[in-house]
């Protein structure tokens, strides 16, 4: 019955020179492609891969959009970005609460996004013996760790040079704007560092309001 933020344990395993693959089974927001009922989590994937300097982190969501992210929207009186949610019939809403009251949407409103969160669903539900699709078979949420040693197949030290190399060659490729490309997940840990070095973690107010309702 945990999940939280995968890029905290897929970046701990990466630093101990192992691939990282962790999944995060949590209760329904989201509908299948094409239905209407809350089925799968927001069922979170990420990845941790070990390079010569700091590890390669991926993490997202396989929904459109994340619980908090809406009831934090629905808190500040915000609209959603489009194409994230449905209501209670079907259509897409832009209002926070009919979204609650409906369905969140994959990531890419199709059967690639539904069909990812269904193999988390199953990774990370069925077989780890926790709830899946709400049916209160299981033990409510799920969470699956994989770690690889890359000197099953290669020579540490031989596949860091070459994830570097690799992330390398994508941050300086020609981008439209002339800008550097940005590398999945180093803006994600470099916050995290932040707010440990500065001990402080910003939160919306009514955030703050509620927490404070539990101290």
């Amino acid at each position: 019955n945990s999940s939280g933020c995968l890029s905290y344990y897929v970046n701990k395993i990466a630093k101990e020179d192992l691939i990282a693959v962790v999944m995060a089974r949590a209760s329904g927001d989201v509908a299948p492609h094409g239905g209407l009922e809350r089925l799968f989590g927001t069922n979170p994937i990420a990845f941790g891969i070990p390079a010569d300097g700091k590890p390669l982190i991926f993490d997202m969501a396989t929904s459109a959009i994340s619980w908090g992210a809406v009831d934090r929207a629905r808190r500040n009186n915000e609209l959603l970005p489009d194409m994230v949610a449905v209501d209670k019939f079907g259509k897409i809403t832009r209002d926070p609460q009919k979204a609650l009251e409906g369905a969140f949407l994959t990531f890419d409103n199709s059967y690639k996004g539904y069909g990812l969160a269904m193999m988390v669903e199953i990774i990370a539900g069925v077989l780890p013996g926790a709830d899946f699709l709400n049916l209160g078979i299981g033990d409510e949420w799920g969470n699956f760790f994989l770690a690889i040693n890359p000197n099953s197949l290669s020579s540490l030290e031989e596949f860091k040079r070459k994830v570097r190399i690799l992330i390398e060659r994508v941050r300086n490729s020609r981008s439209i704007d002339g800008k550097k490309i940005r590398i999945p997940g180093e803006q994600k840990i470099e916050n995290m560092n932040s707010a440990l070095r500065n001990k402080t973690v910003e939160v919306d107010q009514a955030i703050y309001e509620e927490i404070k309702k539990l101290v």
